[in-house]
């Protein structure tokens, strides 16, 4: 079946945020906006050069892009305009629990998809599991490492390289 729907996890995956780990208010928009001075670029925070081309085509080609994380709004929303990516629609931290898998399935259920044609790229272990849970396909992202707890054997469960 074809994808007609990415989605991609934020931190990790399209940006690499991971210095920030650990950082009272990690999540906060003044950590980024500290990062990145006004009519700056922060192109440096992408997990790679290739992802704005490879998000807009995506979305030139009709497969919709969606961003999930469980960083709040306003985070989200500052880090990926920085970023100046091309999305349909990011879904950040409600403010209540709920786990990765079941935000994959509302995706499948709001967007009237099959899991086949939904593919998940995240960095770490959790997102595979997510991804298992919901039936959808699954990808660690080729242009970055990924958590450490990534092995080989993990990324060679992938659906796609």
């Amino acid at each position: 079946m074809t994808i007609k729907l990415l989605v991609l996890d934020l931190d990790g995956t399209i940006a690499l945020t991971e210095k920030y780990d650990g950082i009272i208010q990690q999540r906060n928009p003044s950590v980024i906006l500290q990062e990145v001075r006004p009519g700056e670029s922060g192109k440096h925070l992408l997990a790679s050069e290739f992802l704005p081309k490879f998000l807009s085509d995506c979305l030139k080609c009709g497969v919709e892009v969606i961003v999930i994380t469980r960083s709040p709004k306003a985070y989200a929303s500052t880090l990926l305009n920085i970023l100046g990516l091309d999305y349909l629609e990011c879904r950040p931290h409600p403010g209540y629990t709920i786990s990765r898998a079941d935000k994959l399935r509302a995706l499948l259920v709001s967007h009237k998809l099959d899991p086949s044609e939904m593919l998940y790229i995240g960095d770490e272990i959790g997102d595979m599991q997510a991804a298992r849970e919901a039936n959808c396909k699954f990808s660690f992202p080729g242009w970055t490492r990924g958590s450490p707890d990534i092995t080989s054997m993990h990324r060679e469960n992938s659906d796609f390289s």
